[in-house]
């Protein structure tokens, strides 16, 4: 619903900042990176995600889009509220999250206030097909077919791992040979038997 906000630090604590947006004071519960960012009576510029409750509606901000997704992920899991998840994301920050759960060690989360080891398992199985780590910098020099054919593997829902894996099987299996987007996505699908 609220994107982002940008507008000057007037007031900046580790519980909350406030921004004054064209006159109007908007009040964010910070994570700890956000908080790094602001600096009094400077411009900034937050990366949000609006929770409404029957109780208020409250505004998080996140010093950047990662972080944001990370939490609204978060928030899709049976027992974390919202300040947990903001914790979460200020303790291990959005690739710290990313790297337990893609390895399935929930030992990282138990660091963070509120969450024990049954909370921390239930965090990693119910996110580990939908917090898939970034893409790695083999992914990024990609040639053009080989990154369609991954981008087209994750928007059919498929775990950016497990999409690089059959790309990388697909190379090998025929090195040298020349191929183009819809041949690859079609020998990656073979692979991984179809769908996700």
């Amino acid at each position: 619903m609220i994107s982002f906000v940008r507008g000057i630090v007037r007031q900046v604590s580790a519980e909350a900042i406030v921004i004054d947006v064209g006159g109007v004071g908007l009040r964010v519960l910070p994570s700890a990176s956000a908080v790094a960012h602001a600096s009094l009576d400077q411009p900034v510029t937050l990366a949000t995600s609006l929770v409404t409750r029957e109780d208020g509606w409250t505004l998080f901000g996140f010093s950047d889009d990662e972080e944001r997704i990370v939490f609204e992920a978060l928030l899709g899991v049976s027992g974390v509220g919202p300040r947990t998840a903001l914790a979460a994301v200020s303790v291990l920050g959005a690739s710290g999250l990313r790297a337990a759960i893609a390895g399935a060690d929930p030992g990282p989360l138990t660091r963070v206030p509120g969450i024990g080891r049954k909370g921390a398992g239930r965090i990693v199985l119910e996110l580990s097909d939908r917090l898939a780590p970034p893409p790695s910098p083999a992914v990024v020099a990609a040639t053009d077919w080989q990154a369609d054919v991954l981008a087209g593997l994750v928007t059919l829902g498929w775990p950016a791992g497990q999409a690089e894996e059959a790309l990388a099987r697909v190379q090998s299996e025929e090195p040298g040979a020349v191929i183009d987007a819809a041949a690859g996505l079609r020998a990656c699908l073979r692979i991984l038997g179809g769908r996700p």
